[in-house]
């Protein structure tokens, strides 16, 4: 029995998205600002790397689709061995998920909805002073969703 039009997905499908975050300079909101070794990590296991060390100032991330809300670790400097240089700032996301049915091939993709952001004021020591959601519906990765002022 041979494959049928139905079995195989076509790699030009639409995934589930990604979350774009671009980083932006708070004293002058409409420029762009590289943050310098930047590492992203998944606050509730601080292990899973979701974006490796690298000086940027744009990012594409996955969100937990089984789930309502992600927390995030920004680390700037993170490549760095002196420890008081590192620092790491919360970040949570909230939102509401929609698993959206593609065919038999495919399966499903999340799309996510109300993105609503939380920056934790950790006593000063925040690198990242405020944000912006652009989109609350996050159902392509074609232009950011959210930037983040430093």
């Amino acid at each position: 029995m041979g494959c049928t039009r139905d079995d195989i997905c076509p790699e030009d499908t639409q995934t589930t998205p990604l979350l774009i975050i671009t980083f932006k300079d708070f004293a002058n909101r409409t420029l762009s600002k590289t943050v310098p070794n930047l590492e992203v990590r998944d606050a509730e296991n601080s292990e899973i790397v979701l974006f490796s060390v690298s000086s940027t100032d744009s990012i594409a991330i996955p969100l937990r689709n089984f789930d309502t809300r992600t927390e995030l670790l920004f680390v700037r400097e993170a490549d760095t061995t002196d420890t008081d240089e590192s620092n790491a700032d919360r970040f949570n996301l909230l939102y509401t998920t929609e698993d959206i049915y593609l065919n038999r091939a495919c399966g499903f993709i999340t799309n996510y909805n109300d993105l609503s952001g939380q920056l934790i004021n950790e006593e000063g020591s925040n690198w990242l002073f405020s944000f912006e959601v652009l989109q609350t519906t996050i159902s392509d990765d074609n232009a950011a969703h959210l930037t983040l002022f430093h």
